[in-house]
């Protein structure tokens, strides 16, 4: 068995080493796990042997494999049992094989033999190997002869009718309380479902004759032949296990009842991942998951996947569960990438719940560092003391306004038993902050927030939620069930997708505000879908986009439904046009969610404006007059529709509104290139037959809810860059996302130096928001440095899909090469290409133009055909479609020098 955590195993080849020589295994000697990918099982090897995973490097180290622990049996001599102590020998009755087959997650693989110890009691465990796979004793008695105190036995999970029954001396008989049992042993890695649980029944120094296991396994059992009172720790132990195991036994039974709630946001819950000394997946609460049945909805990122927008984001994960303790990764591959990575997902809308096994989550890092970072994501952690001051009495208040923690009482007493150092939290600024839970003195003094829901709404972390509860008191037996499960109802029903983003594009001429779209302005701009459904919930039965642009004057935006029956009947300015078909836009220029505009267009053409102020008041007639009252006397809007207005009994196509907005009607001025604004656009769809339908930009559960506004960057044109527009040092956002490498405009050029890339697919910066199939690329460009490997220099990568796929021109030191790769990870290399030809030489500008029209790829450089190539079916793929424009200055990683190139004028066609 070869387990390296962290890392997918799944796909590499397996070669065993005989004397110097590396020789492949058959795949039928490979056993690989779907649920582990990061362990395989191999057979075959024989005793001298070196495994070689994806590859053999004889200069290489080895790792050596020692034996940690032998095996031993109970009549192994290395086996040592204190005095007072009668291990009851079950090898001859024992009649259950529950099986070892790592691939079955159901059976007890993992299991080790020998003598353990538990709180201080021994026992000897079966091993299978001498007993033919027999390690339990079930519906059996077993013979004891000995008198003690008390005996103790490790038994499997109670079901049913099961007893595990004693024969006393004297023909008396007692059972032992199965409903006491707690669990001391359990399969790992976690995936594995198997446990052993610890029983105890009190003798009174009467002799056990027998022992009799019905409907149960029985593992091991021990006679303690010691006083009671000699025993006093190990009960003191077991009582407090009782207690966790009643609880845990309610907060499973009450997690079941959240499923769902689970499977409504399957696939969207992500689990932070954990330091060495902090894993979540051993933790408490992933286990209390687990036993739920719910830990299938739970994906556990790794550290890597953490850092790649691509993989970790707040569309993707609309909940992020923290389940470590006071250590956290703070660096991956870069410092503070991961810091980077969460705050980036919170200001995107995501929602963190903490649920730490430690008092002050975020305090250390991966390499034992304090650096108390909890603040960074909208956490302020009060340090509060290492134990509570023995002059007060404490208690906790539960906040009676809040409708979130609602399961426990309203007063709860300081915890008996538990870590004592006590860790609070603080509303940060700019936030809606609710405390749950109030630590409180005998004179109602505060102390701290012990639980609270945090809301942020200003600052780089706008848009994200956050909720907390200090870990003694979800960990605590009287409390945890309910402080647990009302977290993660919370955390599951606030949960939403991540905030939408979009740019808007720079209009080189002003459209026509006609209601058409007909300008070339509009086949640029990007188009974004008004995919979210509320109102009720659900996928939208008819599609409905938007696109923006915008110059120094105004911002345009444009709206288009699809309708089977375009219908209205309003056509008075400032309307209750929301009674009716409508299409809108909300603006929200400065993103503080307290005062924004909304603006509507039915498919008549009527209009209202409406300054919202106090959002919360919204649908009181005082305040709807108010908010008429406001009027954008520049504002310009048009509606067309394909179809016939006036006739419902036809079938329409859909309707257009165009619209223009002056920035001096907002009382802002025009925004800076890179700058951003919260907005949202909506479509109500009130059909012939059926329910009303209301659909979103960005997803939401009702129209007046700026929090879930989305993010509207104004960006240059990203089919007709020029990278004028930026101001020096920028790093080609909104339009442009840096993806590897270090990417700055300057003197109006925008410069890549060493993009990496060790496998022949592009990375480096990539064109946002533009997804291309049949293309013509213009560009100029120049290589000012380029690193020793031959391959380096400008790649450009086009067709790229976020699986991995595409096609890659590489622009090298002596020739040009087409290279392609396919979802999986697997590409052409050095021997095998998609296609191949002359170079392009000098030191100076160079014109390049790419096009692609179905399978057909060309490439010109200074007016002079470098390529052409055709993929019928490379490496036994169809030929990609479409996908995204990536610009690399590709370097490799064992290159010397660094690879810098100046990009200009891009057009894209």
């Amino acid at each position: 068995m070869v387990t390296l955590p962290y890392f997918d195993l799944r796909r590499l080849e397996v070669a065993v080493v005989h004397a110097g020589q590396a020789e492949a295994l058959p795949e039928a000697n490979v056993e690989r796990y779907p649920q582990r990918p990061d362990t395989l099982l191999i057979r075959g090897v024989k005793h001298g042997d070196t495994v070689a995973l994806g590859g053999w490097d004889p200069a290489a180290p080895i790792v050596a494999c020692d034996l940690p622990k032998p095996r031993a049996d109970a009549d192994d001599r290395a086996v040592r049992l204190p005095a007072g102590f009668v291990p009851v020998d079950l090898q001859r009755a024992a009649n259950r094989k529950p099986g070892q087959d790592w691939s079955d997650v159901k059976s007890m693989a993992g299991w080790q033999p020998g003598r353990t110890e538990l709180y201080g009691v021994p026992f000897v465990l079966l091993d299978p190997l001498p007993q033919a796979g027999r390690i339990a004793v079930r519906d059996a008695a077993v013979p004891v002869g000995q008198a003690g105190s008390t005996l103790f036995a490790l038994v499997g999970p109670a079901a049913g009718k099961a007893k595990l029954t004693l024969a006393l001396d004297g023909g008396k008989s007692v059972q032992a309380d199965l409903r006491e049992a707690f669990r001391v042993l359990r399969g790992w890695p976690p995936v594995f479902e198997w446990e052993v649980q610890w029983v105890q029944v009190p003798l009174g120094g009467r002799k056990v004759v027998a022992v009799r296991a019905d409907g149960i396994d029985l593992f091991a059992a021990t006679v303690a032949a010691l006083p009671a009172a000699r025993l006093a720790r190990t009960f003191a132990v077991c009582r407090a296990q009782q207690a966790q195991a009643r609880a845990d036994a309610a907060t499973v039974a009450r997690l079941k009842a959240l499923q769902p709630l689970f499977e409504r946001i399957a696939g969207h819950i992500a689990v932070l991942p954990g330091t060495a000394s902090s894993t979540p997946r051993s933790g408490a609460t992933a286990q209390l998951l687990h036993r739920a049945g719910l830990i299938k909805y739970l994906d556990f990122v790794s550290p890597r996947s953490l850092i790649d927008p691509a993989a970790f984001n707040a569309e993707r994960y609309w909940l992020a569960l923290y389940l470590g303790g006071e250590n956290y990764i703070q660096s991956v591959a870069g410092p503070q990438d991961a810091d980077l990575a969460l705050q980036r997902y919170l200001h995107r809308g995501g929602t963190l719940l903490v649920l730490p096994s430690q008092p002050y989550p975020f305090y250390y890092n991966e390499k034992d560092e304090a650096v108390a970072n909890a603040a960074a994501f909208g956490l302020p952690i009060i340090h509060g003391w290492e134990k509570p001051p023995a002059e007060h009495r404490y208690t906790f208040v539960r906040n009676a306004a809040q409708k979130i923690l609602t399961g426990v009482p309203d007063r709860l007493p300081w915890p008996e038993v538990g870590d004592p150092r006590f860790r609070g939290v603080a509303a940060p600024p700019g936030s809606r902050y609710t405390p749950l839970l109030t630590l409180e003195d005998e004179k109602h003094t505060k102390v701290a927030d012990a639980a609270a829901w945090i809301e942020l709404t200003a600052g780089d972390l706008a848009g994200g939620q956050v909720g907390y509860v200090w870990s003694t008191l979800v960990q605590n037996p009287d409390w945890q069930s309910a402080i647990l499960t009302d977290l993660l109802k919370q955390g599951l029903t606030a949960a939403a997708p991540g905030l939408a983003e979009g740019v808007a594009v720079r209009a080189g001429t002003p459209p026509a505000i006609d209601g058409k779209l007909d300008e070339p302005l509009w086949r640029e701009a990007p188009v974004y879908p008004l995919a979210h459904r509320f109102m009720p919930a659900g996928v939208p039965q008819q599609a409905a986009d938007v696109r923006c642009a915008w110059d120094d004057q105004s911002l345009y935006v444009a709206l288009h439904a699809e309708d089977k029956d375009a219908w209205s009947t309003l056509t008075q300015r400032d309307g209750n046009l929301w009674e009716g078909e409508v299409l809108e836009a909300y603006l929200d220029p400065d993103g503080d969610g307290r005062d924004y505009i909304e603006l509507e267009v039915n498919p008549r053409g009527a209009l209202i404006d409406l300054r919202i102020g106090d959002h919360e008041k919204v649908g009181q007639a005082d305040s709807l007059a108010r908010y008429r009252s406001w009027n954008s006397s520049g504002w310009r809007a048009a509606a067309s529709v394909d179809g016939t207005l006036d006739n419902r009994a036809d079938a329409d196509r859909g309707w257009t509104v165009e619209m223009a907005l002056p920035f001096a009607d907002l009382g802002v001025p025009a925004p800076k290139l890179g700058q951003a604004w919260r907005a949202q656009f909506y479509r109500i769809e009130r059909p012939r037959a059926g329910a009303l339908e209301c659909s979103a930009w960005s997803a939401t559960d009702t129209f007046h809810n700026p929090s879930r506004f989305g993010r509207l960057s104004f960006a240059a044109n990203p089919r007709h860059d020029d990278f004028g527009l930026y101001p020096p040092g920028a790093d080609g956002s909104p339009g442009w996302l840096a993806q590897a490498g270090t990417w700055r405009v300057t003197d109006g050029r925008l410069v890549g130096r060493n993009s990496g890339g060790d496998g022949f697919q592009a990375n480096g910066i990539r064109l946002r928001a533009l997804e291309l199939g049949d293309f013509a690329l213009t560009l100029r460009y120049r290589l000012t440095s380029r690193g020793d490997d031959h391959r380096d220099g400008f790649w450009v990568g086009f067709r790229a899909g976020a699986d991995g796929s595409g096609y890659t021109l590489c622009l090298n030191r002596d020739r040009t090469e087409l290279h392609k790769a396919v979802a999986g990870g697997r590409s052409s290399n050095d021997e095998q290409r998609l296609g191949q030809g002359a170079g392009v030489t000098g030191d100076g500008w160079h014109t390049l133009s790419l096009t692609a029209r179905g399978a057909n790829i060309r490439a010109v450089a200074d007016g002079q055909v470098v390529l052409e190539a055709v993929d019928r079916g490379f490496l036994g793929d169809p030929p990609l479609k479409t996908g995204g424009l990536v610009l690399s200055a590709r370097k490799w990683s064992g290159s010397r020098g660094d690879t810098v190139v100046e990009i200009d004028d891009v057009e894209v066609r």
